[in-house]
Parts: structure tokens; C-alpha cells; sequence
């Protein structure tokens, strides 16, 4: 019985770096191998918009443990919903019913958010909010706008997600540096960066000064009409 072995170039190149990539791994200081298999071991995170610039960042544990239940589908696409406990009696009373509407959810792989910013020392990009102008709004009865609406530079929606994931990348340093305290070749001191750096700037509408935005159409404020003047003369009638 004969093996046919490969002598070809192809083969011999990726021996060649199968046995550099041994020898690498093996001069590896035990550290640099405890973080890639925690960073690896990551959870994933997942976003849930609440109102205009509000977010939670979840993950399976917490929402767990607060009585909601992650569901995730093969396309990379999630939802939650709160549960509760069927109760009553026989073997079904503790079964966990869906209560109320599934919520969406945005998917977060936190180990290649951790990755990507640590290869170039770098944090997750988040942009400023800054308001173009303030569209009108008609409401069909009249010339006049009923209310104005923000158009952003950047979609709010665009916006929250990087903050989540800025948050998410902060929280998983936060992870790291607890899962590595121990270990004897490094000293892990956590995270420098702030949580939550969008705090120090001010929302922004370009021309004027930093305004609070919403959503919603903003009134316009009703004018005061003046008095209209009088048509009878102050001289009264004329004499005959």
C-alpha cells in the first residue's frame, strides 16, 4: 500500500508557516494566549432602542435575569420580549410565556469590535448630533407650517448604534480586565477612555447655540395681532 505525498510548492509554502505560526505560538508569553481566549470568549451584545438618542445594551445573562428572553434567528437578526412563568400546577408551571410584542434588536459581536479597535489602539467611532436645519411641517390647512422637525446630518439611528457599540467596546475592557487580574506577566488596569464621551459635547444646530432636540414637531409660537386703527375721526363730526 502506497501514499501519494505532495511535494508541490503550494504545500511546501504552508508547512513552511504552519511551523512559524507553532514556533510563535509557543514563545508566546502565557498572557498574550489568556487574552485571545477571553477576548474570543466575549458574550455578544445586542441594542435596543428606546426614544429619539436612548438605547439599552443587553445581553442573554442580564436580560435573563430581568425576566426577558433574546431570540436570535439564523440571519443575524434578533428580538426580544418579556416572559413570565405559566404557573398554576403540573408540568408545564414553569414554562416562560411571551408577554406582549417582540422588540428589535441590533447584534453586537463584541470579541470583533474588541479586535478591530485593539489592532490600531483605537476607539469605536461615535459622530456628534448635529441638526442640518429644521424642516417644516404642513398640516394642509394653510401656508403656514404647523410645526418644524430636525433633519440630522448624521441618522439618529446611525447615531445610536455607534453609542451602543462604544459602550458595548467599553464594557467588554471592563470584562477583560476583570477576567485578567490575576495574571501574573501583566498588570490589566481596565479601560481610560470615558463611558459615555457624547456627554461632553452638546447637541448641536449648526448657526445657533446647542439646543436640546426632539422628534416631535415644535410648535410655532402664535403672533399677537395688533390693534386694528380706527376709521372715525378723533375731531368729530363737522359742524354746520
Amino acid at each position: 500500500m502506497t501514499d501519494k505525498v505532495d511535494t508541490s510548492s503550494f504545500s511546501a509554502k504552508t508547512a513552511a508557516k504552519t511551523r512559524d505560526l507553532q514556533a510563535q505560538l509557543a514563545a508566546a508569553p502565557n498572557a498574550l494566549l489568556e487574552l485571545h481566549d477571553a477576548v474570543l470568549g466575549l458574550p455578544n451584545f445586542y441594542i435596543e432602542r428606546t426614544d429619539c438618542l436612548g438605547f439599552v445594551v443587553w445581553d442573554g445573562e442580564t436580560a435573563a435575569r430581568n425576566g426577558h428572553r433574546i431570540e436570535v434567528s439564523p440571519w443575524n437578526e434578533a428580538s426580544i420580549i418579556k416572559v413570565e412563568r405559566r404557573g398554576g400546577s403540573g408540568p408545564a408551571q414553569d414554562d416562560l410565556l411571551p408577554v406582549g410584542v417582540p422588540r428589535r434588536l441590533v447584534v453586537l459581536v463584541t470579541s470583533t469590535i474588541v479586535i478591530l479597535n485593539g489592532q490600531h489602539g483605537d476607539r469605536p467611532y461615535v459622530p456628534e448630533v448635529v441638526v442640518e436645519r429644521m424642516r417644516p411641517v404642513y398640516d394642509g390647512r394653510g401656508k403656514r407650517a404647523s410645526g418644524y422637525v430636525p433633519v440630522y446630518e448624521t441618522g439618529v439611528q446611525e447615531i445610536v448604534e455607534a453609542r451602543a457599540t462604544y459602550a458595548a467596546w467599553h464594557a467588554a475592557l471592563g470584562m477583560l480586565a476583570a477576567q485578567l487580574a490575576g495574571l501574573p506577566e501583566v498588570e490589566v488596569t481596565g479601560p481610560t477612555a470615558p463611558a459615555k464621551p457624547w456627554r461632553q459635547t452638546g447637541q448641536v444646530l449648526i448657526g445657533t447655540a446647542p439646543t436640546d432636540l426632539r422628534d416631535e414637531p415644535i410648535k410655532p409660537q402664535k403672533q399677537r395681532r395688533r390693534p386694528r386703527p380706527s376709521t372715525q375721526s378723533d375731531l368729530g363730526p363737522s359742524g354746520g
